[in-house]
């Protein structure tokens, strides 16, 4: 074979092997083409399956809501009919009962119309009181300015009139020292207690009689009430403070007695004011009961401190335990017939 013979079959071949490799790419391209529009197909398939399922569900929203609306528009023929609400009346009449019964505190926290009132109950007519009645009680509160509890302000006066002193004065100490309260106590706790505070410190031993007739000096102390001086007064207090809440309860009983707590603290006065007007014989009335009183409350050398002209912090406090007291004396005073 020549060599051109061998060139032209060679060209033959590459022709053919290019013509060949043509047709496969071809081939490929158009399969390529197939399968892309077979994807746009599905897609757009797809779309409009997704497009038609939200124009149901829309659909059927709207039908939902015209059914709701519609049901809506019935419902308040249904609330015209009489139910339990109807009967919100009568509660509102039991509302104003309690009202009127519960007073001031009650009416603030829920008000009502004053027309309300009237016309859902009328107020309960008043019990008549005797005319004798009303003369008795306005007798026995003649002074009692400071409205002590009657059995109070009766052994006020009772102590007062046992001891020669003036009842405006021992009611004055009264209001100064507990207000008027039987079972009030210092706020210690333990150094005094009841309606004048007698301070235990310097008094328990006076109440030795009574604690004895009562049965429970023996937990205070191994002495008879006949042997206990004011010496024993700090021993004694400190077997107070020892003794159980019960046996506590019963010696505070006792230094609470009206009688027995107003006779001690009286007592103690009538004693002061007998050495002050020994002492200041030209005195008047009144300063001679304004040393007594700053005596009770400082102790007996307080009254000497004062007249002899000495400051200090515990005269400051005499005074104005004085500027107190003297105030309500005068209130009682003015109250008296």
């Amino acid at each position: 074979m020549t060599n051109l013979e061998k060139i032209t079959e060679l060209d033959s071949r590459y022709r053919a092997d290019d013509y060949h490799e043509t047709q496969v790419h071809e081939r490929n391209t158009q399969r390529r083409l197939n399968q892309r529009a077979e994807k746009e197909k599905q897609l757009s398939f797809k779309k409009r399956a997704v497009a038609l399922g939200s124009a149901v569900m829309l659909v059927a929203t709207i039908s939902a809501g015209g059914k709701a609306m519609a049901s809506g528009n019935k419902q308040p023929e249904l609330n015209n009919r009489p139910t339990t609400a109807a009967k919100a009346p009568e509660t509102k009449s039991l509302q104003v009962n309690d009202l009127q019964e519960s007073g001031p505190a009650a009416e603030v926290s829920e008000p009502a119309p004053a027309e309300k009132v009237v016309e859902v109950t009328k107020p309960a007519p008043e019990r008549p009181v005797q005319k004798s009645e009303t003369k008795e009680v306005k007798t026995d509160n003649n002074g009692n300015v400071f409205n002590f509890e009657p059995q109070v302000w009766q052994g006020v006066k009772r102590a007062a009139q046992e001891h020669d002193l003036p009842v405006a004065y021992v009611t004055a100490i009264v209001q100064q020292e507990s207000h008027g309260k039987q079972y009030a106590k210092s706020q210690d706790g333990f150094s005094s207690f009841g309606l004048m505070q007698p301070s235990l410190v310097y008094h328990f031993s006076e109440f030795a009689p009574a604690l004895d007739k009562a049965g429970i000096l023996d937990d205070l102390t191994s002495k008879t009430a006949g042997e206990i001086k004011p010496d024993d007064n700090q021993a004694m207090l400190t077997a107070f403070e020892q003794l159980s809440g019960a046996k506590q309860a019963k010696v505070t009983n006792v230094l609470c007695d009206i009688d027995v707590n107003l006779n001690v603290s009286c007592a103690y006065l009538t004693g002061e004011l007998k050495t002050i007007k020994e002492k200041y014989p030209n005195l008047s009335q009144a300063e001679q009961l304004k040393l007594a009183a700053m005596a009770y409350n400082g102790g007996s050398s307080a009254p000497v401190q004062y007249m002899n002209g000495i400051k200090s912090p515990r005269i400051d406090n005499v005074k104005q335990y004085w500027g107190f007291v003297g105030g309500y004396y005068q209130q009682a005073r003015a109250s008296q017939p």
